[in-house]
């Protein structure tokens, strides 16, 4: 059997082309439902996301990306098909896909088709991101998490459960234009998609299978078992495949990169932070905003922070903000409290409280117990019945006092990271904490993208440090760094410079894929 669209021979009982994606000639989708699916996602697709993707698709011409692909198949369906009637079951397909495809939309992937119950999702086109790939192993958890939901709360008594089988691959594909359904239309050469659906072919039920390629992008946020030796159809040779389990949130400094190993560049904007971090010493209250675009170096100079307050024997905390929690009230602060009393985020609630209630006797809190718990989600029974606002301004006391007593305890710096993904009541917040009279005696430090909205009212509060691209010998000592070489050739330096401008990001992946290139040479000529 071939498929009609690419003429790769294929296997009897696929659904769909491991090599191209395309549906089989002659085996319609389940219940005729496709088309519902996809009238679902011009239906549910948020607006501001389909403008994203609009826009980012008429800059697309048959452009060679690297994107991560996920193939998610669910399972179940038959079994309940002998025992539902036809209509209610498609009723009952369409809404389990309606709730995996708003998962998606959260992490920005974009839904490339249905086929039959399965769903190809593309992470880095048309709309790309710094962590595709870390957006897509998020994006697979939290649906592992959201067919649970579905079994558990369907109005139908399911007495097979629903569940999902997925697999990722990270690799090149060509994209086309976006179609006015909302949908990517790709012609797709290479591995990328046919080991993204073997992978979610051979993952039993319940379980995701990652290709090496995407695990070492995710590799220092991962929980993972394997490697294992795969034989997949088509190989020579044995897969590496990798069974993820869950992420972990790494608080501070990025445990993947040595800290100053790559670091130029930024003699003044060093010099700012020394006097400032001397200054913190002695319990005086500054504020620190830096601004930059992706890229630019902001995690670098972040890194190089963390360094030096660690060797003034000054512990930084840190709170983050996340593209995927733009929603969640009180984000920001949530994350940095569980830096300063250094509670995981897959701790239990139970036990949460149990540590929360420690930490705040400690440090004269107890009052202040029920509003930092309602600010982490956590519910507490010594909290009064109150109106919102009243509430809220108690929230904002307990924090602020809160950090207040831990600077005085402790010699600390607060980083504020990623302030461009801020919620509307973390906001609220930090402008509270950055008036006058709340902020804490201790260096603050807030980072962000240019595209900040309320970068101009914070930064009255103190000092900005605008990071700029590398000149030209700065990026060359850069390159000579990722190369590990002496000497770079003219006409090499100078195309990596126009390419990328000066961002150290982009230079870093130029020469990344430049050397996986050489190194795929070598394998072949070998």
């Amino acid at each position: 059997m071939f498929c009609l669209n690419c003429k790769t021979e294929i296997p009897s009982n696929a659904r769909f082309c491991p090599q191209c994606g395309a549906p089989l000639s002659g085996k319609p989708a389940s219940m005729d439902s496709v088309q519902d699916r996809l009238e679902l996602i011009k239906e549910y697709i948020p607006q501001e996301l389909a403008s994203k993707i609009l826009n980012a698709g008429k800059k697309l011409e048959s452009e060679r990306r690297q994107v991560t692909v996920m193939f998610a198949d669910v399972t179940g369906f038959t079994a309940l098909s002998e025992q539902i009637d036809p209509e209610v079951l498609s009723g009952l397909l369409n809404d389990c896909f309606k709730e995996l495809v708003s998962v998606v939309h959260k992490y920005e992937g974009t839904v490339d088709k249905f086929i039959g119950d399965a769903i190809m999702v593309i992470f880095g086109a048309p709309l790309a991101h710094e962590n595709d790939p870390e957006r897509a192993v998020r994006c697979a958890l939290d649906m592992m998490e959201d067919i649970k939901r579905f079994n558990v709360v369907s109005q139908i008594n399911l007495s097979t459960p629903i569940t999902l089988h997925i697999g990722l691959h990270t690799g090149i594909v060509i994209a086309g234009n976006v179609g006015s359904d909302m949908r990517m239309n790709y012609s797709v050469v290479g591995d990328t998609v046919n080991l993204a659906s073997r992978l979610a072919q051979l993952a039993p039920p319940g379980e995701i299978y990652m290709s090496s390629q995407t695990y070492k992008s995710v590799s220092h946020l991962s929980v993972t078992e394997g490697p294992y030796r795969l034989s997949i159809r088509g190989k020579t040779e044995p897969v590496m495949v990798y069974k993820l389990q869950a992420v972990k949130e790494i608080f501070g400094q990025d445990s993947n990169r040595p800290a100053g190993k790559f670091f130029v560049g930024r003699d003044k904007e060093v010099q700012k932070i020394e006097r400032l971090l001397d200054l913190s010493k002695n319990k005086f209250g500054f504020d620190l905003f830096i601004s930059g675009e992706a890229g630019v170096g902001k995690s670098h100079l972040k890194d190089e922070i963390y360094r030096r307050s660690i060797q003034k024997g000054i512990k930084p905390v840190e709170g983050l903000c996340s593209s995927f929690e733009t929603n969640t009230p009180y984000y920001l602060w949530n994350t940095l409290i569980r830096s300063i009393f250094q509670i995981e985020l897959d701790v239990p609630e139970e036990e949460i409280k149990n540590q929360l209630h420690r930490r705040t006797v400690s440090y004269n809190l107890k009052s202040e117990e029920p509003y930092i718990a309602a600010l982490m989600g956590i519910r507490h029974e010594s909290l009064p019945q109150q109106d919102a606002s009243t509430r809220k301004l108690k929230i904002f006391e307990s924090t602020a006092r809160l950090l207040k007593n831990y600077v005085e305890k402790h010699r600390t710096i607060i980083i504020l990271e990623d302030l461009h993904w801020i919620d509307r009541f973390s906001q609220e917040l930090l402008y509270y904490i950055l008036s006058k009279n709340q902020n804490p005696p201790t260096l603050l430090i807030g980072i962000y993208r240019p595209e900040y909205p309320h970068a101009k009212n914070v930064e009255v509060h103190g000092e900005v440090i605008a990071l700029s691209r590398l000149s030209r010998e700065d990026s060359k000592k850069l390159m000579k760094m990722y190369l590990e070489a002496e000497v770079i050739p003219t006409q090499l330096e100078e195309t990596i410079f126009i390419r990328t401008e000066g961002n150290p990001f982009y230079l870093q992946e130029i020469i990344k894929t430049l050397l996986e290139k050489i190194s795929s040479l070598s394998t072949i000529e070998r």
